[in-house]
């Protein structure tokens, strides 16, 4: 049958918007969203284009921006207008001199110090446990969430949020607990193979993931396959744990004044840093915790003091042997 070329046309066309649609992720999306409608309105106000704009406004706009974020986010906000411009082969007014010397100010005006949330350690959660009834339902939730993140390496996203495991998504294999990962934010459904989460039984102990699990799975036995890991009873239907309860316990097992330095990014850091602690080699972190490049190391806290300490000893033994000199008395 013969195909008229402008059918072709209107076919590829519409397979080629289909495809870009799927250029970035939805909390990508999200993120450009929030971005643009900032830059718009600041547009809006002023009665300026978008496209093309001058490097005078974008400074004055990243000024505006200054007011109220730190400089990584100032950044972050700024790529829109460079994608905006690149979108109509324009030149992005983001490589000017002015721009890039306001950025430059700000950066040594406010600095550069991003928000680094604290590592929860095994002693917090035992202390969270302290905290909890795990005869509830939410607090059995939360508990085998905390556990899965810290011991897993995993997202919030993977357990609350877009890519959130489901109860079909555990499997029991000879006492031990297996999770597939079908998708996370570096992970795409529908190229990148699932992978797989092993946890042993660590019997006895009260850290145990495989038994908080095994628990809660128990405990919520009526709830279907389908129904996310991290769902709650509620009468003949369920409903999400939220983000804001976990962070409530956590924030509970801490002092006070380092509260607010703790959220449900601490359980990932926490575990990449306890890891490596116990001597974990950095490619198993890195693949343990499906990062795609060396950005894990950003979430590695190491004790400056048990790294000096060790390091020193080492030292020491590689010293010549020493003169019979008496060693100075040290001084309380």
């Amino acid at each position: 049958m013969y195909v008229l070329p402008g059918s072709v046309s209107a076919s590829l066309s519409s397979d080629l918007i289909a495809c870009l649609k799927h250029t970035y992720a939805e909390s990508t999306k999200a993120c450009y969203r929030t971005h643009l409608k900032s830059y718009s309105s600041f547009c809006t106000v002023l009665g300026i284009p978008l496209v093309p704009a001058e490097p005078h406004y974008v400074a004055l706009y990243s000024i505006l921006l200054a007011r109220t974020l730190k400089y990584g986010s100032i950044t972050q906000y700024l790529n829109i207008i460079s994608l905006l411009h690149k979108s109509l082969d324009v030149a992005s007014p983001l490589s000017s001199f002015l721009v890039q010397s306001t950025l430059r100010g700000i950066k040594n005006t406010i600095g550069h110090e991003p928000s680094v949330k604290l590592p929860v350690t095994p002693v917090i959660l035992s202390n969270m446990l302290n905290n909890l009834d795990l005869s509830n339902y939410e607090h059995s939730c939360i508990w085998t969430c905390s556990l899965v993140m810290f011991f897993g390496l995993l997202r919030k996203s993977n357990m609350i949020g877009k890519h959130k495991l489901l109860r079909s998504d555990v499997n029991f294999v000879n006492g031990a607990v297996h999770l597939v990962i079908r998708s996370s934010k570096t992970r795409n459904r529908n190229i990148d193979p699932p992978r797989i989460l092993a946890f042993p039984r660590m019997a006895g102990h009260e850290l145990c993931p495989v038994a908080a699990i095994l628990h809660y799975m128990y405990l919520t036995r009526h709830l279907p396959l389908t129904a996310p890991l991290c769902a709650i009873p509620r009468g003949n239907t369920y409903y999400q744990l939220s983000y804001s309860s976990i962070v409530k316990v956590i924030r509970d097992a801490v002092s006070n004044d380092q509260a607010l330095s703790y959220s449900t990014h601490s359980f990932r850091r926490g575990g990449a840093s306890w890891m490596h602690s116990i001597g974990m080699s950095c490619d198993s972190i890195r693949m343990l915790g499906d990062w795609k490049s060396n950005c894990y190391q950003r979430y590695i806290l190491i004790d400056s003091a048990i790294l000096s300490y060790g390091a020193i000893s080492r030292m020491q033994q590689a010293l010549p042997v020493p003169a019979t000199h008496p060693e100075p008395p040290i001084d309380g």
